[in-house]
C-alpha cells in the first residue's frame, strides 16, 4: 500500500493501544513497519516540535508502499471502520480512507 508520511501518522494514532496477545503483537510488527527510518528523518526533514507537533517537507514525500499481511490490512480496516462509526473521521483522514476503501469514494 502507497502512504504518505501523513497517512503513516494517521495509521499509527489509530491503530488499537490494547487488545488480546495477538491484536497487540500484530500492532506491534505494524507500526514497526510504518514508523520512519532514520534517513527518512533527513530525506523528508521530518522535525518534531514542542507539544508534539510533527512538520516536514510535503513537496518530498511521494510516498513509500508498505508490505501489508492480510492481519495487518484487517487491523489497518478495522482501525478506520471504527473511526467512521464513531463519527471519529476528520479531513485528514480522507486521503487515507480512500486508499483503504476505494469503492466507497464518490
Amino acid at each position: 500500500m502507497l502512504l504518505t508520511i501523513a497517512d503513516r501518522f494517521l495509521l499509527m494514532a489509530a491503530l488499537p493501544p490494547q487488545g488480546d496477545f495477538s491484536t497487540v503483537k500484530i500492532v506491534r510488527l505494524l507500526r514497526e513497519k510504518l514508523t520512519f527510518k532514520e534517513s527518512e528523518h533527513d530525506d523528508y526533514k521530518i522535525v518534531i516540535g514542542t507539544g508534539g507537533t510533527v512538520t516536514w517537507d510535503e513537496s518530498k514525500d511521494a510516498g513509500v508502499t508498505i508490505d501489508l499481511t492480510p492481519m495487518e490490512t484487517k487491523m489497518v480496516v478495522d482501525a478506520l471502520q471504527k473511526l467512521d462509526t464513531e463519527k471519529k473521521l476528520t479531513i485528514q483522514h480522507v486521503p487515507l480512507y480512500e486508499k483503504v476503501f476505494p469503492a466507497r469514494s464518490p
